[in-house]
């Protein structure tokens, strides 16, 4: 039971972590800095700091559950699939809360250095350029974080259906040699391999009748016996009464002879 809760877990928490930064990517972030959207690029950024730190937070949690639910397939199964998993998953936590309580809190504090993203003065130009790349990393970051969430995906998936598959073969080769096993302390001869395929219900039926024919004609053939050859048997035969009645006759023609 344990095992099929934390799968769920796992697959819940990908949902989760790989929704929400498609989601900040496509539909949040693309948003905000367009330029009919809101009316400086200064209150984008605002808007976009508060989001990204509501975000490493939910980035964490779905994290923490993903290594959970991963270290304890690793163990449980001891798969070399289910162990790159977790070394994958464990770097993805790592990097998630490196961006988000090292990298993040830097970069916002220069936001908030800079002031006016609109107009920078120009004693303010070198906080800029760090700003920039520090926005180049942490994209880079989380565009990692991303592939390997998706890696994690498909790699746990490939192993969940191959425990299926030796799980369920393995059942069937145990419920085979049980059934032997009770066969024979039974009594019984155990069920040959190959069994013949049962006839369907036409095909008997029509076997049956052809079985009734021939038997019919068998019959037909003991009772149709030639009239001829019953007649010439009971020549050859004749009753007990004939040969009464024809012995005192043949006396008599005897002795006229004499």
């Amino acid at each position: 039971m344990l095992k099929y809760v934390l799968n769920i877990v796992v697959y819940l928490s990908l949902a989760l972590w790989i929704g929400s930064l498609v989601f900040f990517g496509a539909g949040v972030a693309s948003l905000l800095f367009q330029p009919d959207m809101l009316p400086s690029r200064t209150l984008a950024g605002a808007v976009n700091s508060a989001i990204l730190g509501r975000l490493g937070k939910i980035e964490i949690v779905a994290g923490v559950l993903l290594v959970g639910g991963t270290f304890y397939a690793a163990f449980r199964y001891r798969h070399v699939l289910n162990w790159v998993v977790l070394v994958i998953s464990a770097a993805m936590l790592v990097t998630a809360a490196y961006y988000t309580t090292t990298l993040f809190p830097k970069m916002d504090a220069l936001r908030v250095e800079i002031g006016d993203f609109d107009h920078v003065p120009t004693e303010k130009l070198a906080l800029r350029e760090e700003f920039e790349q520090g926005h180049k990393t942490y994209s880079s970051l989380v565009k990692g974080v991303l592939a390997g969430g998706v890696l994690v995906l498909v790699l746990h998936t490939i192993a969940f259906v191959r425990y299926t598959e030796v799980h369920a073969r393995r059942y069937r080769t145990l419920e085979s040699e049980w059934k032997k096993l009770k066969e024979r302390f039974l009594g019984k001869e155990p069920e040959p391999d190959d069994v013949e395929p049962k006839l369907s219900s036409s095909e008997d039926e029509s076997n049956a009748g052809e079985k009734k024919r021939k038997a019919k004609e068998k019959g037909n053939e003991k009772d149709d016996v030639p009239v001829a050859a019953k007649e010439g048997r009971e020549d050859d035969n004749p009753s007990e009464s004939d040969r009464n009645t024809s012995s005192p006759a043949k006396k008599a023609v005897a002795t006229e002879e004499r």
